[in-house]
């Protein structure tokens, strides 16, 4: 069943089936641009979060709060907390541990999309003068672009778990 339907591909696309002559072959190119494009897919939307993050944590880093009230946070967040108290917070992330002199983003993430409106989490390690923080923030994608809907930041994995994810945590 398989092959017949191989070899009707290649009587329409004759160019694939010279390039294919292996059937081994064209299976093993199917099954990589499968691969390919199921990657790609998966992380869609992801790529564009990651260089929010990076205008975000440069407008951290220059203390350009207003920017990021102004025009980075998502009205969801900024209805649950107020504006206030995302001053407050970036306030105190720079009076306590300064400005970040590294981050390095986790390679775990995650994406979903539901109803047209995608959701990313990034989790990213921050490294002050006096100590390492752990880092997670939270996207939204409505349509126009990402916004940034929930921020946290620990001094332990473990305590980063408890304040997003205090069903799972350890």
């Amino acid at each position: 069943m398989i092959l017949l339907r191989l070899q009707n591909f290649a009587k329409l696309a004759p160019i694939s089936y010279l390039r294919f002559q292996n059937q081994d072959t064209m299976r093993k190119s199917i099954f990589i641009f499968s691969l390919i494009l199921l990657t790609g897919l998966t992380s869609c939307g992801v790529g564009a979060a990651e260089d929010f993050m990076d205008e975000f944590h440069k407008k951290m880093d220059a203390k350009e709060y207003d920017y990021i009230v102004e025009n980075m946070l998502d009205p969801d967040a900024i209805a649950a907390m107020g504006t206030a108290q995302w001053y407050e917070m970036f306030q105190y992330i720079e009076s306590t541990w300064g400005v970040a002199e590294s981050r390095e983003e986790a390679f775990d993430f995650e994406s979903n999309t539901k109803n047209g409106i995608t959701y990313v989490e990034l989790n990213y390690t921050v490294h002050f003068k006096s100590l390492t923080m752990y880092e997670r923030v939270f996207l939204v994608d409505r349509g126009s672009g990402f916004k940034l809907s929930g921020y946290f930041i620990n001094e332990s994995q473990e305590g980063l778990n408890a304040q997003t994810n205090p069903d799972k945590a350890v």
